[in-house]
């Protein structure tokens, strides 16, 4: 076992307080589950046959994009241009923030982090006139608790990365997720019952990946297993919402919420 050092101890609280302070907190009331489908980064093959999937199983996705990235390379293939974003929400589908350069919320003070954000969000309004993201994902390592309460003021939600599913109630200012990136994924049963009890127990199910295709880099997921687990959310009675539409029926129903 590693010792506890110093730099340990501290990030281990950090993230502790991160779970627990600044929280918006809803009760799970609707009468039926949901699963979202999130792409980080939202590369090319992501806008295509990662929405092309999405779209088959009857919903709409969530893209997760830092702007001053648009069409560049990165180790999960090249990212998204202007023509993706504008035809992704044209069709639909959601539109989320990241940082505008996918700076960490670990690796850069407070004041960067959030300068990041303005940015990205007003990129986006120079992209589609007039449109605002209303959620958000942390990049990299997640959230920290000091940027927390700053983050939750811009946004109606914002998705962290513990990964599991929502049973009764979700912090809407650190959501979880499940990745599917074949480095990530958890083993097929474990996968399944979780999907089995999101839906038995009307839960939430948030769901990620970056690329998506048939030879995935080691941050994606093959379109074969992206469209079986989407089935198979769908089939257990599970509905296909972004997460703005999911978080926003979960604030409408819970009124005021629980913020603390």
């Amino acid at each position: 076992m590693s010792a506890w050092t110093p730099h340990r101890l501290r990030t281990s609280l950090d993230r502790r307080l991160t779970e627990y302070c600044n929280t918006l907190t809803v009760p799970l009331s609707w009468p039926q589950g949901a699963v979202s489908m999130t792409f980080d980064d939202a590369p090319v093959s992501a806008f295509e046959q990662g929405a092309d999937a999405v779209r088959e199983a009857g919903g709409f996705a969530t893209f997760y994009c830092s702007l001053g990235l648009m069409s560049h390379p990165s180790p999960c293939g090249v990212l998204g241009g202007p023509l993706h974003l504008r035809q992704a929400w044209s069709c639909g589908h959601e539109l989320g923030c990241h940082t505008f350069d996918h700076v960490d919320a670990w690796s850069c003070d407070n004041e960067t982090f959030m300068a990041s954000i303005s940015r990205n969000a007003h990129a986006y309004g120079t992209l589609i006139p007039g449109f605002q993201p209303r959620t958000f994902a942390y990049p990299k390592q997640g959230a920290r608790w000091s940027v927390k309460r700053q983050v939750s003021s811009r946004f109606s939600a914002s998705r962290g990365g513990r990964p599991t599913a929502h049973f009764e109630k979700a912090d809407l200012n650190l959501l979880r997720c499940v990745f599917l990136d074949d480095s990530r994924r958890p083993e097929p049963a474990a996968l399944h019952h979780l999907i089995e009890r999101t839906a038995k127990e009307r839960g939430w199910l948030i769901l990620a990946t970056h690329d998506v295709n048939s030879q995935p880099s080691p941050y994606g997921c093959h379109v074969r297993d992206l469209r079986y687990w989407l089935r198979q959310c769908v089939s257990a009675g599970l509905r296909l919402l972004t997460v703005e539409r999911a978080s926003t029926e979960l604030q409408e129903g819970a009124g005021a919420g629980g913020r603390s």
